[in-house]
């Protein structure tokens, strides 16, 4: 759970949740590992591995997709770590996503990306 009372920098704007609201949201997780229909999803919160879970999305099913990737920084998350790395394997690493995301996408879909100024 995240620290309630870890004092953030004053323009971080994580929102924090309280243990009751993590086992009502935990209701709306699902793990695919076969093909999935937009119904089994809608409403769900997809906890895996993305390369293990994109692959059973439904296609062309988005019509905007909203995506926040690891900015190319080493940073701790809660107990997680993400770690820089050189910026052409980063480049790599990203483009493998958008390429793994490019089939759940209708032909006139937007795709927003947040990223950092240096990505």
């Amino acid at each position: 759970m995240v620290d309630m009372k870890k004092i953030r920098a004053k323009q971080n704007r994580t929102i924090s949740i309280t243990e009751e609201e993590i086992k009502s949201l935990m209701k709306n997780f699902v793990d695919i590992k076969n093909n999935s229909t937009v119904k089994e999803i809608t409403n769900k919160i997809i906890l895996q591995n993305f390369f293990d879970a994109v692959k059973f999305l439904p296609k062309e099913f988005i019509d905007l997709m909203i995506i926040d990737p690891p900015y190319n920084l080493t940073k701790k998350y809660n107990e997680n770590l993400f770690k820089e790395m050189d910026e052409k394997k980063y480049y790599a690493w990203f483009e493998s996503v958008i390429i793994s995301l490019k089939g759940t996408l209708k032909n006139n879909a937007s795709v927003y990306v947040c990223c950092d100024w240096k990505t």
